[in-house]
């Protein structure tokens, strides 16, 4: 499939619920977010971020974004790395961000927060020096975030991407299609309060369908490598792991 047959197929099927409900259930899921991943994935998720930030390499005092920061799991990580870099942290989930405020105080860290939709960047051209993205691309327009976040990346500075992505090997897109449709409705009825939205059993069974479906019709790997390169990125670095089922992309603008 055509990579702009299969944004706008991502478009059709997904669009009503980007625009009308994951708000609200990232708001309802935020303080039990990160746990709710380390349950989805047997505790895999955090020590794939860890490994993600420690192959991130950003030069010291580095003004650095992160898109769809969540809890700023990702920049509580980058400043322990290195406690020099300029975070600014973009979400659209004001609860989540409340809470990812709190956590970087706690460990003595202060990281900007902005309140967007992160299809249309607030922020002049070439502002930044080093982005990353982690967990958060299969939920959005992802030619149109790359090429924003191109636009935001100074010359030189480097994207850094990480998010689960669609196994391009058959045998291990079939198990893992099954993993997901044991996985995904088990930690939906564990940590969504999901009668907030329809009622209990139509909420999970609704967040189940949209989750599996979400990356079932995502990117494989090679594909975001290549819409990077349409976006105009080069110096592609990639990094496959579990099986092709997640993906590292670090691209220079």
């Amino acid at each position: 499939m055509e990579l702009t047959t299969k944004e706008r197929l991502r478009r059709t099927k997904l669009d009503s619920y980007w625009d009308n409900d994951l708000k609200l259930v990232f708001n309802d899921i935020a303080e039990r977010y990160d746990k709710a991943n380390d349950f989805f994935s047997f505790g895999v998720w955090t020590r794939l971020r860890r490994k993600f930030v420690t192959w991130v390499d950003m030069p010291k005092n580095s003004k650095v974004l992160d898109v769809c920061a969540g809890t700023n799991a990702v920049g509580i990580d980058l400043m322990l790395k290195d406690p020099s870099l300029d975070v600014t942290a973009i979400d659209r989930s004001e609860e989540m961000q409340r809470i990812g405020a709190e956590r970087a105080r706690k460990k003595g860290f202060k990281i900007k927060s902005v309140i967007k939709d992160v299809h249309d960047l607030p922020f002049e051209d070439n502002n930044f020096s080093g982005i990353t993205l982690e967990n958060a691309t299969r939920h959005l327009e992802v030619k149109r975030v790359f090429e924003e976040i191109y636009r935001v990346l100074e010359p030189g500075g480097y994207f850094c991407h990480h998010d689960l992505v669609k196994p391009s090997n058959p045998v291990v897109s079939f198990f893992y299609n099954g993993y997901l449709r044991v996985m995904v409705p088990l930690t939906t009825l564990a940590f969504f309060r999901t009668k907030k939205f329809l009622g209990f059993r139509q909420s999970a069974l609704k967040l189940s369908n949209y989750f599996i479906e979400a990356i079932n019709i995502f990117y494989t790997s090679d594909e975001l490598t290549l819409l990077l390169e349409e976006t105009g990125f080069r110096n592609i670095e990639v990094r496959s792991l579990m099986g092709g089922t997640v993906g590292f992309h670090k691209a220079q603008k």
